[in-house]
């Protein structure tokens, strides 16, 4: 039976969506920034927590993409944009996965660029996605480690 007299020690939550968070992160504002946009709005949100929210999301967003893509992406900035959707799409195409017809535009307007540039896609932790000149070990592959 349940205590009555018990307290309940945790905060409230938020009531704020991961993805509300998430279209934030798209515009480019930061924890803090995010945190004084909803307090702004009357929904109090530290940006301590936020980053906590922030750091879940990603670590979804890892579990997602490290099945497709050769790398991990780990900064949010990095994470958006048409060459990573273009890059996840081919991962997905190449696991016999659908994509959208949306996807694979992206998917082979990468293809081409690397064809003509012969390079291949790689990523950095710091710096983002990065082409290099094509190798003979690289095989296929548009994604390379």
């Amino acid at each position: 039976m349940k205590d009555m007299h018990a307290v309940d020690r945790r905060p409230p939550r938020s009531g704020i969506e991961d993805e509300e968070i998430q279209k934030l992160l798209d515009k480019g504002l930061n924890k803090k920034e995010i945190a004084d946009w909803f307090t702004e709005r009357g929904r109090r949100i530290s940006p301590q927590a936020v980053g906590q929210r922030v750091q879940r999301i990603l670590d979804e967003e890892d579990a997602r993409t490290r099945y497709v893509m050769p790398w991990v992406v780990r900064s949010p900035l990095h994470a958006q944009g048409w060459v990573y959707r273009a890059a996840v799409a081919y991962g997905k195409m190449r696991q016999g996965k659908g994509v959208s017809p949306q996807e694979l535009r992206w998917m082979r307007e990468l293809e081409e660029f690397l064809a003509t540039h012969e390079a291949v896609l790689t990523y950095d932790y710091n710096k983002g996605f990065m082409l290099r000149n094509r190798r003979p070990g690289d095989g296929p592959s548009m994604l390379a480690r």
